[in-house]
């Protein structure tokens, strides 16, 4: 089923007469596809979406990469029809997609399994059985956290529990990529995307073989890395069959929806701290170079000559209101009207609590029911919730009261989601509506800074949202004691039930030398890698 939209067209600005040419941004989410086409001279967008199901476990979060190839074709020949024009109209494509997945590919790039996405946790027991002094060079080369968002999880949990199918993997790449190398038969990622691994050096962008070979993994199963806005590839027949583009069209590499959002939302001409309101709710906070953050939070690179970006992810926001969706019918616009104080506290989390604690035990929980309360009750709960917890991460990052925070994303649409923002983060925000902003990133990356810088102040409308003095320091009092309390029970439960995730796991200190000889054998035996020989040529020649 498609979803199309179009944004009303921008003043041209004196360029009447040129013909149109349009950038396309894809944009492989975990439950949709969405394809935008975006006038080089108008400034004029248009969208079509698909949708594809993720399939859910108990800390299971994955999706067939097929799917998202066959909603990403989809999307692509339904927006170009909306938009009435042709394949040759597009000048250029670029992606962007779910990060920290991991789609394992053969030696003709086929899939070999479901891709595990982001919110999967299964991977957290073999991050923390890691070797202590492993463990301690990872961090000290990313700067992260080893925490199962990260997909260099998803990796050790594949190489230890389904090392049959690792060893006939040829490489591995991300959502985006994957999507990419159906379009144009060759593989690549980007740095936004590889950083997600841990084992990319920020000095240089190169995978640090070595660090990869100690956590039992093998380097050639890493793709090569190219800038965000380089050439990796043209459309080739087949693709442009599926989806009605130009054979030959020039893809770009792209990035990750992340540093896709921060173009969107500026980042290439001027970087400000930036909420996305999305299926999980991220704080994205400027800032020169790749230091190490504060702990619980992560970064990550955008583009090259841009300022690298650190972020705060909650795991929360879009995936919560999507559960109180389906209860029953909610009327959001509801939820500016009601008094702070009357409200119930809503902990939203419902796959855990994201930064900067990254507790997996925690789960949504809800405090002070009563009759009174209904859907926009809790929605307006989980609304505060997000802007508190957005608060601790401002104030963790450094970021001053003073400082306006821009806001982005699909919550922007709810008035009340983004009032109880300002007044739960105290401070004014500046609200970015746009057309499916992580799309608009991939298309603006593919125009080049310069180009971009312009077109940006033509997409969407804005405008600014003041808090309101004092309306919310009850419900603050009793959120932050809820959450204590909450925080103690779920501990307390893990405890006596005895599942921490280390349970029964072998130390690897001493196990991690046989499982990498292992995984040797294995490879030596059933696998021939990917060659620089058997890649194809648009990548060989960017080696």
């Amino acid at each position: 089923m498609s979803d199309t939209t179009s944004e009303p067209p921008a003043r041209p600005e004196g360029r009447v007469g040129r013909r149109e040419r349009y950038l396309l941004g894809i944009d492989v989410g975990t439950s949709a596809v969405k394809a935008l086409l975006l006038g080089s001279v108008s400034g004029r967008s248009h969208v079509a979406a698909e949708r594809c199901q993720p399939r859910f476990g108990p800390g299971v979060v994955e999706a067939p990469p097929t799917g998202w190839w066959e909603a990403a074709r989809r999307a692509v020949a339904a927006v170009l029809h909306l938009a009435g024009v042709g394949g040759d109209a597009v000048e250029i494509v670029s992606l962007a997609g779910n990060m920290s997945s991991v789609v394992l590919l053969d030696n003709a790039f086929r899939p070999l399994r479901s891709a595990i996405l982001l919110a999967d946790t299964r991977g957290e027991a073999e991050l923390r059985a890691l070797p202590t002094a492993v463990k301690r060079r990872v961090a000290a080369l990313s700067g992260n956290p080893l925490g199962f968002g990260f997909s260099l999880s998803k990796l050790l949990w594949l190489s230890f529990n389904e090392p049959e199918l690792m060893s006939r993997a040829a490489v591995w790449v991300a959502a985006k990529d994957f999507v990419r190398e159906c379009l144009t038969g060759a593989v690549a990622t980007d740095p936004s995307d590889a950083f997600n691994s841990l084992v990319l050096d920020p000095a240089d962008l190169r995978w640090r073989s070595d660090l990869i070979g100690e956590l039992g993994l093998d380097p050639q199963l890493f793709p090569p890395v190219l800038p965000g806005d380089a050439l990796a590839g043209a459309v080739s027949s087949e693709a442009a069959a599926a989806t009605g583009l130009r054979v030959g069209t020039p893809v770009v590499t792209g990035t990750g929806d992340v540093a896709a959002v921060a173009c969107a939302a500026g980042w290439l001409a001027t970087p400000v701290p930036t909420v996305s309101l999305g299926t999980s709710t991220t704080l994205m906070v400027p800032r020169p170079g790749a230091a190490r953050p504060p702990e619980g939070f992560s970064v990550h690179p955008v583009l090259p000559g841009r300022p690298w970006l650190l972020l705060a992810s909650l795991l929360t926001g879009g995936l919560a209101l999507d559960w109180l969706r389906r209860l029953g019918p909610l009327e959001l616009q509801q939820v500016g009207d009601l008094e702070p104080e009357q409200l119930p506290v809503f902990l939203p989390y419902l796959s855990g609590r994201g930064s900067p604690d990254f507790d997996t035990t925690q789960r949504g929980t809800i405090f002070g029911l009563d009759p009174s309360v209904g859907l926009p009750q809790l929605a307006a709960s989980l609304f505060a919730a997000v802007g508190f917890e957005l608060r601790d991460c401002l104030v963790a990052l450094g970021v001053r009261d003073e400082e306006t925070v821009m806001v982005t994303g699909g919550g922007v649409a709810v008035n009340g989601f983004v009032q109880l923002l300002a007044d739960t983060m105290r401070r004014e925000v500046l609200v970015r509506s746009m057309n499916e902003a992580t799309a608009l990133g991939a298309a603006l990356v593919a125009a080049g800074p310069e180009r971009a810088g312009k077109l940006v102040r033509t997409v969407g409308t804005q405008h600014r949202v003041s808090p309101r003095a004092g309306s919310v320091d009850a419900l603050e009092e009793r959120y932050r004691l809820a959450r204590q309390q909450a925080g103690e029970f779920y501990r307390a439960l893990e405890r006596r039930a005895g599942t921490h995730p280390m349970a029964g796991l072998p130390d690897r200190e001493h196990s991690g030398a046989a499982h990498r000889e292992s995984g040797r054998t294995q490879r030596a035996q059933g696998r021939s890698p990917v060659s620089a020989e058997t890649r194809p040529r648009a990548i060989r020649e960017r080696q």
